[in-house]
């Protein structure tokens, strides 16, 4: 069943979902022959986050329904922090149901997800637009072109970028397959809520909970792109119902946030908008309210007069959606202003919204006399076939084997496995001598045992050390090779847990980075010969214990992230655990010799509550599902 231009239903015939099936094999067809070799090996790129998503799905672990800390990075955070979870599930789970190794899973899993987009996109169009043959079409160009190209090109203009294999570049070269897999499920956002809004029956509304849970858990674009996605459709559905499908849309969009919430905590989202606006996304100013009034007043606009020139409200929502997604990376390029983070990266939804407009070529096509319109068809398959050669070679040609044992990202982390844990600091001051005395600071302040430089002639992709030889005579050198080199930082002891006076904690938060007065005081109690020795060991994801000696006026510094989920006890008796200026735990234990604490993890209130809202509504969705499914049995 689905739903015309009119918005009457119309019920699916026997030979129209035949060809919409061929359509549907052949679709996959052309994008595992392109990218097949993905589901078999991993080619690694050292440029890319890949291998962040593959340690995830690697150590991850995890219960949906209770909090986990994950302690491998930036001092340690709640699981649910580190990443939307879709992309490193699916690679763990792929994984384990087919014994290979979690690199070849996580790219078996960006096979999937970069064959997925074009079946999605054709399965709503069609379903939608019931042109399944223009559908396809549409598919295809989304699958063999990069139309963005020609409007907000990547380097300079050139028509050839048009046929760039770029899909299938960012998902393999780059890190873009979560951000990819929440593209490939808003079809089904957009064709479930449509539904929803035009039907107004259970199923439909389950299913559009489902997706757009799904599609924000893949990404963080995806809240972004269902939000623009639910405008759209609902200024062109039913607008005498504006009200009422606002509030089902409300209500379907508030059960989706229960179902993910806990990757969608009120902290998580202040985390991510403080490190959007703080990174390489770039911060809101006052040029972004030009950004978003252009935007507002293009759409609007375009909402306005679109009625004039067709009733059709599937066109009117592709030609809104478009501007809606196009107009972000249009006026970041040529105006260089933005309202959203990383606008460049909606390049791919401009991909996929101008092929999606494609489908609205058939009332062009059938005005062209018949033997014109053969050729011009024989034209189009001749350079779809074309493409898929060309992308087919540049596929091989990215995906060729390769030996990670012998790139240096994998020996360096190799050697800091066997040996120690390494992490860095950048850049510390204009002088070698200022950037060497600021970056040991920081690296003791916060337990570093070891630091890895990468010089100039160095083949690991990002060079971002201002001063890479800033340790050399500095710091003792514990491994190197082809200009990659691991220093050894100066630690009275391992342990991630120091007895200090309370007067050496860092009490501010540093001003900027070579504000280091208090860290160095803290590092200098550190460095501390006279004070007691700490055991510390982790028991567990959740739990940590700690043995010392401890005096009246002394604190346990513990150099893990701070987070209210953590609760300590000293010798059985509950004690506070405070925030240093660094972030990290520190706590009176109110001990007079042998002390014996233990931290516990369990989330704290927000991410509990979270949890168990996420398990109600998981709940009541499969119930409402079934209702949904098998309610009308009932009356047949």
């Amino acid at each position: 069943m689905s739903v015309n231009e009119a918005g009457v239903a119309e019920p699916l015939r026997v030979p129209e979902a035949i060809r919409a099936v061929v359509y549907a094999a052949l679709l996959v067809w052309l994008n595992v022959y392109v990218c097949r070799e993905m589901f078999v090996r991993y080619t690694p790129h050292m440029n890319s986050m890949q291998g962040f998503w593959i340690a995830i799905a690697r150590t991850g672990g995890g219960g949906w329904f209770h909090s986990e800390w994950w302690r491998y990075w930036d001092g340690g955070s709640p699981l649910e922090f580190i990443y939307a979870p879709l992309v490193p599930a699916m690679s763990a789970w792929v994984a384990a149901v087919r014994g290979v190794p979690h690199d070849i899973a996580f790219q078996s899993v960006s096979g999937f997800i970069y064959c997925l987009g074009p079946v999605t996109l054709f399965v709503m169009a069609w379903l939608l637009m019931r042109a399944p043959g223009y559908a396809f079409a549409a598919a295809v160009f989304y699958s063999l072109t990069a139309p963005a190209q020609l409007i907000v090109p990547d380097a300079s203009f050139s028509i050839q970028h048009l046929w760039d294999a770029r899909r299938f570049y960012l998902m393999t070269v780059w890190d873009e397959t979560p951000h990819m897999a929440a593209l490939a499920v808003l079809p089904l956002v957009i064709l479930f809520l449509s539904l929803s809004i035009q039907k107004r029956r259970p199923v439909y509304y389950a299913a559009t909970t489902a997706a757009i849970a799904a599609c924000a858990l893949a990404s963080d674009f995806g809240p972004v792109l269902t939000a623009m996605a639910s405008v759209c459709l609902l200024f062109v559905l039913r607008r005498q119902d504006y009200a009422r499908n606002l509030l089902m849309t409300a209500g379907v969009g508030l059960f989706s946030y229960a179902t993910c919430s806990p990757f969608l905590s009120p902290a998580n989202i202040a985390a991510v908008r403080e490190a959007s606006a703080g990174g390489a996304g770039g911060s809101w100013n006052v040029g972004s309210f030009t950004a978003l009034a252009i935007t507002a007043g293009g759409w609007v606009l375009l909402w306005r007069y679109l009625p004039r020139w067709t009733r059709d409200w599937r066109l009117q929502f592709c030609a809104l959606f478009a501007w809606l997604t196009g107009s972000v990376p249009l006026i970041a390029f040529y105006l260089n202003r933005q309202f959203l983070p990383q606008p460049g990266r909606y390049k791919v939804e401009m991909d996929f919204s101008l092929a999606l407009l494609a489908v609205f070529a058939r009332p062009l096509l059938v005005r062209i006399p018949r033997p014109l319109r053969a050729c011009l068809i024989f034209l189009l398959i001749a350079l779809a076939g074309e493409q898929i050669v060309t992308e087919r070679k540049f596929a091989k040609a990215v995906l060729a084997p390769f030996d990670v044992t012998q790139t240096i990202e994998y020996r360096t982390a190799t050697w800091a496995r066997e040996h120690l844990a390494a992490e860095g600091l950048y850049n510390g001051g204009d002088t070698v001598e200022q950037d060497a005395r600021v970056s040991i600071a920081w690296l003791k302040a916060f337990g570093t045992g070891a630091i890895a430089i990468s010089g100039p002639k160095s083949q690991e992709a990002w060079k971002a050390f201002a001063h890479p030889t800033k340790f050399d005579g500095r710091l003792p050198v514990l491994w190197s090779a082809d200009d990659v080199t691991i220093y050894r930082v100066p630690l009275r002891t391992e342990s991630f847990a120091h007895v200090v006076p309370e007067s050496a904690l860092v009490r501010h938060a540093p001003r900027s980075r070579t504000d280091t007065g208090e860290a160095e005081t803290y590092v200098a109690a550190l460095d501390n010969e006279l004070l007691p020795a700490v055991e510390f060991r982790w028991e567990g994801k959740n739990r940590i214990h700690i043995r010392t000696r401890a005096w009246p006026g002394q604190a346990v510094s513990i150099q893990v992230t701070h987070h209210p989920g953590w609760h300590a006890k000293a010798n059985g008796a509950v004690r506070q655990i405070k925030a240093d200026g660094l972030g990290l735990m520190w706590l009176q234990p109110e001990c007079s010799g042998p002390c014996d604490v233990q931290l516990e993890y369990d989330g704290g209130a927000e991410l509990r509550i979270c949890h168990v809202l996420s398990a109600s509504a998981l709940v009541a969705l499969a119930i409402f599902f079934g209702w949904g499914v098998f309610r009308p049995m009932r009356y047949r």
